[in-house]
């Protein structure tokens, strides 16, 4: 019974204590400090007799390694803990008490910040300034459209929330029912997918419409006017939205290339083209759909 509770302590404390300090350095050195201290105690003080079942030279090497695992760790960490920050950069007043923000650029307030809790502020330059709390609260998606106006995709409903650039006022716009996967917004146009379809928002008439393509559409995102897409099928459609002017979808059946896949990378199209890029290629399916976030 002994042996079988020092092997439990051996591979759940011994080995948080070995692993815990690595994936510390990754962005909190203090608390790789905090480990490698534990960690040298585990070692000098418990992990001999952890192990008495071992042979001498064993539990020696044992001890050893661990000890020397913890003191590279604990260097690295007070290089990383006092390596002087690039003068550059100065942290932002009131931003360390923030959490898993979301950052957009607004044409009207600029630099636009939804913080975890909902609330949003813009940066000033020298200071935050609220710009009230959308009615969902805290959203997936996170916007600013050309013309200033922000827009969040809050979680559980069926709606959007608007912030008028002018007025600065908040304001719900209902959307298609169904697990909304993807927002974009243009200038005169919004876009999401829900339920692998594709719908189209009419900003002038206020009105949706569904843009017919074959297959699922997973993705979208607008910019100057065009959009790019991502679903089962290649498509291309040059202008925005459906009125005079605007051209009929192309389907494309080839590889997306460099200058495809960096306007998706960046969520413009350079060559003003709207493109749906397939997900049955090489399995991107199974991997986009890991990866992807969505809200019902």
């Amino acid at each position: 019974m002994q042996a079988c509770w020092s092997f439990v302590v051996l591979v759940f404390a011994g080995g948080f204590l070995i692993v815990g300090p690595w994936w510390a350095l990754r962005g909190i050195p203090a608390m790789a400090m905090l480990l490698v201290a534990i960690g040298l105690w585990f070692d000098l003080a418990v992990l001999a007799n952890l192990i008495e079942w071992a042979p001498a030279w064993v539990r020696r090497a044992a001890v050893r390694l661990a000890v020397v695992s913890h003191l590279i760790v604990g260097g690295w960490g007070v290089v990383e803990w006092w390596r002087p920050i690039d003068p550059a950069w100065t942290p932002l007043e009131g931003s360390a008490d923030w959490s898993d923000p979301l950052l957009v650029f607004s044409q009207v307030d600029g630099f636009v910040v939804q913080s975890g809790g909902g609330r949003v502020r813009a940066w000033t330059g020298d200071d935050w300034r609220h710009l009230g709390e959308p009615p969902g609260g805290r959203a997936w998606e996170f916007h600013a459209a050309p013309d200033g106006a922000l827009w969040t995709a809050p979680t559980g409903v069926a709606r959007l929330d608007r912030r008028d650039p002018v007025t600065g006022q908040w304001r719900s716009v209902g959307r298609p029912a169904g697990q909304l996967e993807s927002l974009a917004v243009g200038g005169d146009e919004l876009l999401v997918t829900v339920g692998g379809a594709l719908h189209r928002l009419d900003m002038a008439k206020g009105t949706w419409s569904k843009e017919q393509l074959t297959g699922r559409v997973e993705g979208i995102t607008v910019g100057g006017g065009t959009a790019l897409a991502l679903g089962e099928s290649w498509w291309s459609r040059e202008g925005a939205g459906s009125g005079p002017g605007a051209r009929r979808p192309k389907r494309s059946r080839g590889s997306t290339g460099p200058s495809a896949a960096g306007g998706a990378t960046r969520g413009t199209a350079a060559s003003g083209r709207a493109i749906s890029m397939s997900h049955h290629l090489a399995g991107r399916s199974s991997r986009g759909r890991r990866r992807r976030r969505t809200c019902g």
